[in-house]
């Protein structure tokens, strides 16, 4: 499901339910499109049927790869933590939004921390770490393309945990 897939409501909740997890709330559905209960709770279901967002007590707790539940990714931005679903996610945020930060997450293959500072949304320079972005189609965003949409820190690891080859075709 690409954001063209997405409704006007699916549109209007997400970016509201964003800018809400972005300053640490967990907002309930009805919240994000005030007068309109039911069908911001059929959104969400939705929504996390195919993996773009996820909830947590009713209440939601990750959309558009931002997230209130820690994870290896964030972003440090004006000194608070922010996690994501992915290294792209810690990586895309702060870049699509013109942000200073710093993308934090670890390679996958040595556990190596891997920091990338972002300046006005310009990543600054990791030098010798690669990002993987899985390029099959995907029905449910977080287990088919956050799962493997890693940093490493070498393209010798990379390597060792994707086989480039066998995804190319």
């Amino acid at each position: 499901m690409l954001r063209a897939d997405l409704n006007d409501a699916a549109l209007e909740l997400s970016a509201a339910g964003f800018a809400e997890l972005w300053h640490g709330r967990r907002p309930s559905p009805g919240d994000l499109l005030p007068g309109r209960a039911a069908a911001a709770a059929a959104v969400v279901d939705g929504l996390v049927a195919a993996g773009r967002a996820e909830t947590d007590d009713g209440r939601l707790v990750g959309v558009h790869g931002l997230t209130l539940t820690p994870s290896r990714h964030r972003i440090e931005h004006d000194a608070r933590d922010h996690y994501t679903w992915c290294a792209f996610d810690a990586i895309g945020i702060p870049a699509a939004l013109g942000l200073d930060a710093i993308a934090h997450t670890d390679c996958p293959s040595c556990e190596r921390r891997l920091a990338v500072p972002i300046r006005a949304g310009d990543p600054d320079g990791a030098p010798g770490v690669v990002l993987w972005l899985p390029t099959a189609p995907c029905n449910h965003l977080r287990d088919e393309f956050c799962a493997s949409a890693d940093l490493y820190c070498s393209i010798e690891h990379l390597d060792a945990n994707i086989d480039r080859n066998a995804v190319a075709g």
